[in-house]
Order: C-alpha cells, then structure tokens, then sequence
C-alpha cells in the first residue's frame, strides 16, 4: 500500500467519524418524535423520509445561527407560544404569498441564482450561447429568493386557500405540542426554509434549470422541492472547501466540482444523476493565452509562492492575520539561510486600500518586509500562471492548495494553527502534517518538500471534465 492510500484512507475514516458523530447526535435529540417530522414534511412538501432525516444531519453538520434571523429563531423557538406564532405566520405565508417571475419570461432555460464570487458563470453562459443562441437565460437576484415580502412576492387570497390554512395550522401546531424544547429551533428552521424555497421553485417552475454555486449552503430538501416543480437543480463547487465540516450531504440533479476526490470525500456523500470535475475558473482563465504572457514579461519561475488571503484584526478574521504574519516570519528565516531560493507573494484579496483605512499601515508593514527580503509581488490577476509555474505553493488554510495539486505541483500549508478537519493536510505524508515546529525543522521541511513525490496526490485531484461537457449534457 502506498503512501497515498494509507493517507486517503485516514482521510476518509475521518469522514466516516464526522457522520457516525452527526448521527449519533440525531439518534440521541431527534429521534423521539420524529414520526410526527415525518408525517409534516411528506405531506405538506412530499418529502420522503430519507430526505428528511439527511436534512436534519445537515442542519447538526452546519451552524445555521450566525444570521440574525436564525439566532432570533433559536431563541423564539424555546418558547412553545411563540414557537406557535412563528408557525402560524409560516402558513399564512405557505398558503397566501407566492413568488412573481418576469411577466414576459418565456418557459424553458436557464437561471443563474447570483452570488457574489460565481466561479463558472461566465464561461458557462458563454458556451451557452455560443452553442444554443436562444437559449432563455436568467440572473437571479439570490437575496429576493428567501425574503417574506417585498417587490416579488405576490399575495393572494381565496377560499380554498382559507381551507387549507387553517388545516395546516392544526397540523403544524400538533406537531410543535409534541415536540421537545430542544427539537424545535430545527424543527422550525426546516418548516421556514420549505415554505420559501418550496415558493421559489413554484415560481420559477417555468424553468429546466436552476443554477447555483452557493453550494454548501444546500439542504437536501431543496433538490426534492424543485423536482417537485419539474425543475432540476445544478449545484457548481464555489471554492475548495478544505475542511471537512464545511461541506456535506448534497443532493441534486447534477454536481460540478473541482476534482473526483470530491466524491470520495464528502461528508453524507453526494448523490446527483451528473457528476462532472471542472477545473475553476481561476486556474482555466479565458483570457489564459494573453494573461500568460503578460505574466512573463514581469515575472519568472518561482521555487514558492505564497498565496493567502491577508485579512486584519479589525476585520473580525484576526486569526487568519496572525497565522499569516507567523507563515511570513518563517519564510523570511528560511531565505536568510537559503537565499539562492526564489519566492514570490499573490494575495488574493484587494489590495486597493486607501491611505485613511487602518488596514493601510498593515499592507505596507507587511510590503516592506517582502521587498527588503527579497520576495517577488505579484498582481492576483496572474494568480493562475503563478500557481501553475512555481514548484511549491505555500498557503494557509486555502483553496490554493487544491488548485496547485490540481495543475500537477505541491501545495503546503504554514499556519501555526491547522485546522482539525482540514482535509488537504491529511493526504499529505505523516512528515507534512504539522508545520509548528523549530525553524530549523521547518527549513528541512521546506527543502525536502521540493523533491516529494505528489503523483499519487496530483492523480486523485485531477479533473477529467471541461465546462463544454457540461454544456452538452443540459442544451
């Protein structure tokens, strides 16, 4: 056995502790009284009980507190009256609200939900066009999709709707009678996020395809809700997801990810009737031919890279800033002894800040300390060719690393920190899987890891899709 597969299976008994654990979890809050879950949710949304309970080990796997809708829905929801009102007001808005498309859209196509960094978009609707030229193409405006009112939601009243109201409410009320405390806040979170998307996909029924990158943030229930509106959900991977618990428990008609690994590695694995592994945008840029060339011109060959995301104690991400200044100091020691090495920066957040901004004396303590070292300043635009031309690229806790095994190099990680379920850590060998140490035993490390064998590694991350297979099998 290789040392790769000692490592990939390490990697996926980890997987496999993630979920043992979210079930054991659902075993011991949510089992009692889940029958009367279940009896709800197939009823009011057809959802099977397969569905149901996977949406559940979503909802253990992933925080849904941190908007303040979802907080104040944590705390209403251990009140059994207001655990009531916050029902009733759900099946008013299940039963007399719905959501308005475009009134001179046209049936069949496409629609794009809108996020803020959408990876694949834009070459996919151009070879969309491109291929089929009358293709219906929507964007979406993802933030209307889960408001309760506003400019395209419609209200609407008759007396078959009053009927059903009024019978959903003693279903609804039953079950939140029989339910726990603690099994509410989840309970109610589910029942809020059915009615709206369950509006969304009806309103939206005049489409084949729903497109989304945001997808981790899906629950399983959604895909079920747009097939049962004869629509079928395409979820495209937005970033490289690093650590396990990020991630987990898809389901849709077809999952475009970055690497085949994705299959393997997900927590609740992904079922979907596609699958297909694209190389991201970042590292497959339209423009490539012209981009490579400006890169040259101002850039050579580096032996590391470094690429993170700076980001600054006040930004709430301090953590992220001090691991960065400690990957920073590390390097720097190492040059000292090894300055034959050439070492390039790319970050990857803006870096247009403006001389008033607190943020600017940060960029410019850290500027000064590349330059007096040494270390080449690359613009992010050239992200892709640098990845792809340095040997080895450093990063903290990124996606950059992915995207360099990807491209046939080594990606490394330097934080004084890893993080527990950081899943690119795991697949390296025993002897790079900690980067705390002295700097002496950094340094062997550093020039060991130029000479290591990924093959194993660059096999498993490589993507054996483009994004015109894609194309292919939807027009």
């Amino acid at each position: 056995m290789s040392k790769f597969d000692v490592t990939m299976s390490s990697l996926l008994s980890r997987k496999k502790e993630i979920e043992i654990y979210n079930k054991a979890i659902f075993d011991k809050r949510y089992t009692v009284n889940f029958r009367y879950v279940e009896d709800l949710f197939g009823e009011l949304f057809s959802l099977n009980k397969i569905i149901i309970k996977d949406s559940y080990l979503a909802f253990i796997r992933e925080s849904y507190s941190v908007s303040k809708q979802h907080i104040l829905l944590e705390l209403s929801s251990r009140s059994k009256i207001l655990s009531k009102i916050i029902g009733i007001a759900f099946c008013f808005i299940m039963r007399f609200t719905y959501y308005k498309g475009d009134k001179n859209e046209s049936c069949g196509g496409i629609c794009f939900l809108e996020r803020y960094d959408n990876r694949f978009y834009d070459e996919l609707i151009q070879l969309i066009n491109k291929k089929k030229p009358e293709t219906n193409i929507r964007i979406c405006n993802d933030n209307k999709v889960m408001d309760v009112y506003g400019k395209k939601i419609g209200v609407s009243f008759n007396v078959k709707q009053l009927s059903f109201f009024f019978k959903n409410i003693k279903m609804v009320l039953r079950v939140i009678n029989r339910l726990e405390s603690y099994q509410r806040p989840i309970f109610l979170k589910m029942f809020r996020l059915n009615v709206l998307y369950q509006r969304f996909y009806m309103g939206m029924s005049r489409f084949d395809y729903i497109i989304d990158s945001r997808d981790n943030a899906y629950l399983p229930f959604q895909n079920s809700l747009a097939n049962n509106n004869n629509v079928k959900l395409i979820l495209i991977q937005n970033g490289a997801r690093t650590d396990l618990l990020m991630y987990g428990y898809i389901r849709c008609f077809m999952f475009v990810s970055w690497s085949d690994i994705y299959k393997k590695i997900i927590v609740g694995d992904i079922e979907s009737d596609s699958f297909f592994s694209v190389l991201p945008s970042s590292m497959n840029r339209m423009d490539a031919a012209k981009t490579k060339q400006e890169y040259f011109k101002k850039n050579s060959k580096y032996d590391f890279l470094i690429v993170e995301q700076l980001d600054y104690p006040e930004s709430g991400a301090g953590a992220d800033y001090f691991n960065h200044k400690y990957m920073l100091s590390r390097v720097v020691s190492f040059l000292i002894d090894h300055p034959e090495y050439k070492v390039g920066y790319l970050c990857r957040h803006s870096r247009d800040i403006k001389q008033d901004n607190i943020r600017y004396d940060v960029l410019r303590e850290n500027d000064e300390i590349l330059l007096k070292n040494n270390i080449a300043i690359i613009e992010r635009k050239f992200c892709e060719w640098a990845i792809k031309s340095s040997k080895v690229t450093i990063a903290i806790n990124s996606s950059t690393r992915v995207e360099a095994f990807m491209v046939g190099n080594i990606g490394f990680s330097v934080s004084k920190k890893m993080l527990p379920y950081d899943w690119i850590i795991k697949i390296l060998p025993d002897e790079f899987s900690s980067i705390n140490e002295s700097q002496s035993v950094f340094n062997e490390k550093m020039l060991s890891v130029l000479n290591l064998d990924t093959s194993d590694i660059n096999a498993a991350m490589r993507t054996q899709h483009t994004m015109l297979d894609v194309v292919d099998e939807i027009i």
